[in-house]
């Protein structure tokens, strides 16, 4: 099995959740990325966002992106832009094997809603704002989540297959 498994999506996929999941099944450390930026900086993303600037933030997750690639086993679960800026998608593409986790454009809705808060970019946008800007997003996006090796798409297939697909991937099938 690939020594690093970067996991890419939208914001309220599941990157995080599905990812410990995962982890846990293939016995591997987790990291989530924008959690060790917190950590190593002793401040939320929120804050980050709110203080420096998102292109700010964007050069600090290209960073420490860099920085894991060096792991020698992982799950990653990362940022919903991750993917979009700089090489960030070339180096995780390179190092080790990327997994979209798509979900419908619903379920991202339902999710975030009750997340606004903890989100920097969704602050203060009504419900018809907040569906609007995840529809646009997810278009914008998809063209780099589309180039991962592996789309898991949780509403039609368990963790379990999954696994098991990423054996199969690993053995070139």
């Amino acid at each position: 099995m690939e020594s690093r498994i970067y996991m890419i999506g939208y914001m309220g996929a599941g990157k995080t959740t599905i990812g410990r999941r995962l982890a846990s099944m293939v016995r591997y450390p987790f990291i989530d990325l924008d959690q060790y930026i917190e950590k190593a900086h002793g401040t939320s993303v929120t804050d980050i966002f709110l203080d420096r600037g998102e292109e700010y933030f964007r050069v600090l997750e290209q960073r420490y992106l860099k920085k894991v690639t060096h792991l020698q086993q992982a799950v990653i679960a990362c940022g919903g832009g991750t993917p979009c800026f700089y090489d960030n998608l070339e180096v995780m593409l390179k190092s080790g094997l990327v997994i979209y986790l798509k979900q419908s454009i619903n379920v991202l809705h339902q999710r975030l809603i009750d997340q606004q808060m903890q989100r920097p970019l969704l602050m203060g946008m009504d419900e018809s704002q907040l569906a609007a800007f995840i529809n646009q997003n997810v278009t914008r996006r998809e063209q780099f989540y589309l180039q991962a090796h592996l789309i898991f798409e949780p509403e039609k297939e368990t963790l379990e297959q999954l696994v098991d697909r990423l054996s199969l991937f690993n053995k070139g099938g």
